[in-house]
């Protein structure tokens, strides 16, 4: 019995990370989506709405599912607008963003455009996966709740 409630209070102490004041947790959801094709480039435009503690992050990856049949890659682009918080990289090592001070808000929108262009002119449909998670710092560990979807670029 003593074992039992040891493990008990133990999974409870790894809670997850840090919540945030006023007792939300570390969380991030697609709030809008879109894809657009226009000859060999491919624009991904997500939104999210997302919530972290001081010292957390969020990024996102958008995959493009068979994109190597549109011949070699030409370019690839991101963007993330990240309100008050701070971008978490720069051009192609950029992945999100953080929240650095208390003195910004712990809840905001942010989004993630993802271009790339092919070799090749694009056939629709071109399905696009997108993920986003919240994390410990920036590359960490993934606390809180995430997200993911699926959509068809035509």
């Amino acid at each position: 019995m003593m074992r039992i409630a040891i493990a008990a209070a133990l999974v409870a102490g790894c809670g997850g990370g840090a919540s945030i004041p006023g007792g939300a947790d570390p969380s991030t959801r697609i709030i809008s989506s879109n894809c657009q094709l226009t000859g060999n480039t491919v624009t991904v435009d997500v939104a999210y709405d997302t919530t972290l503690a001081v010292g957390q992050a969020w990024e996102s990856t958008i995959l493009l599912l068979d994109g190597s049949s549109f011949g070699a890659q030409i370019s690839e682009n991101f963007f993330f607008s990240c309100g008050a918080w701070s971008d978490t990289g720069s051009g192609l090592s950029a992945k999100g963003c953080q929240r650095n001070t208390a003195d910004v808000p712990a809840q905001q929108n942010v989004s993630h455009t993802h271009s790339t262009s092919f070799e090749n002119q694009i056939v629709p449909p071109l399905d696009v996966m997108i993920f986003a998670e919240t994390l410990e710092s920036p590359g960490g560990i993934n606390v809180g709740s995430g997200t993911n979807d699926q959509i068809s670029c035509f």
